[in-house]
């Protein structure tokens, strides 16, 4: 499941901005470059403030009640839990009225189809995080459509290329087994192209399209491109979780296990600094830390890291990672069996 944050930047904050790409009115988009910052840093209250301050000094404007929406969803990812759904619906909500304002206004009509597709990928991820597939589904297909029909209106609008770029490469991901019927076509390469064409060039998507981009390339294997991708964003926000899961997966999956223990120890302590209701991330971590280590021949300390998971037994989670969590415990009940063995 691709758990995609946003990005932003300007030279005061250490984002660079591509002149090509259009930019909101500039009573608008600094506070709304500072905001996405907060979400990066994963510092969500601030955050918050932030777009709340947007959406009431711009009644008018969705990007206040939009962004505010992907605060809740970026949250929710970082700690393992579900959005509180009546809150996200209703900024939703309120932000496709206003984006309805947009649409109707020539001079505004590309900026009313950008957060008409935002709110439709942060909707389509609500949906399938709900087992919903079929919504998020659709709501997924809606937003890609809208981004295409954006970017054939104005090519230099980079911010609509992570919501396609990540639906072309997942859509044909899933039907590769149907590549072979004449007029279905692989996409994938093609959605990279654009990923990799938002990281570069967005401003408000450039690191959603960054963080889009190591799953991809994850998923396809390419884990060396990955870990430069993920190494590349660290180098602006060194403390995000998201981008530190994303280098230690891909040096770990490469078998670069002197590289990927360092890298699961420094995702392990901002884990357990991060004060997440729910273990299973430090649990998952920890895990993959001792696989890695055993590889090297670095058994000490293992065992601690065996025994803190397993202290996690009693935890309560939600229902979609019970399943998942008792599979971790099992797992590592196997490996200290192996271990203890002369």
């Amino acid at each position: 499941m691709l758990r995609s944050t946003l990005s932003l930047l300007v030279c005061v904050s250490g984002i660079s901005v591509c002149s090509a790409q259009p930019r909101l009115p500039q009573a608008i988009h600094f506070p709304v470059l500072a905001g996405l910052e907060c979400i990066l840093r994963q510092e969500y209250e601030r955050a918050d403030r932030i777009f709340r301050s947007v959406a009431d000094s711009f009644p008018s404007h969705p990007a206040g009640p939009i962004f505010r929406a992907a605060v809740l969803q970026a949250r929710s990812f970082d700690y393992g839990t579900l959005v509180e759904k009546e809150q996200f619906d209703s900024l939703i909500a309120v932000g496709r009225e206003r984006t309805e304002r947009l649409l109707e206004d020539r001079d505004s009509r590309l900026w009313g189809q950008f957060f008409d597709a935002t709110a439709d990928g942060y909707v389509a991820v609500d949906r399938v995080e709900r087992g919903d597939w079929f919504a998020g589904v659709t709501k997924a297909m809606s937003s890609a459509d809208t981004f295409e029909e954006l970017l054939r209106s104005d090519s230099s609008f980079t911010d609509a290329c992570p919501g396609v770029g990540t639906y072309q490469y997942w859509k044909s991901r899933k039907t590769a087994f149907l590549q072979w019927i004449p007029f279905v076509s692989d996409g994938r390469s093609e959605g990279i192209r654009l990923l990799i064409r938002g990281a570069e060039s967005g401003i408000y998507n450039k690191f959603a399209s960054m963080s889009a981009l190591v799953s991809v390339l994850i998923d396809a294997g390419s884990y060396d491109d990955a870990a430069r991708w993920a190494t590349a964003a660290l180098d602006s926000f060194p403390m995000n979780r998201v981008f530190l899961w994303g280098r230690a997966t891909a040096l770990h999956r490469a078998l670069k296990y002197d590289s990927a223990v360092p890298a699961y120890e420094s995702l392990l302590n901002r884990i357990l600094e991060s004060g997440s209701p729910v273990p299973y991330d430090e649990i998952v971590c920890r895990l993959n830390l001792v696989k890695c280590r055993r590889e090297i021949g670095q058994t000490s300390g293992v065992l601690a890291h065996m025994d803190a998971i397993l202290a996690h037994e009693s935890s309560i989670f939600p229902e979609d990672l019970k399943e998942r969590a008792q599979a971790k415990f099992e797992e590592t009940r196997g490996l200290r069996r192996r271990l203890a063995r002369p």
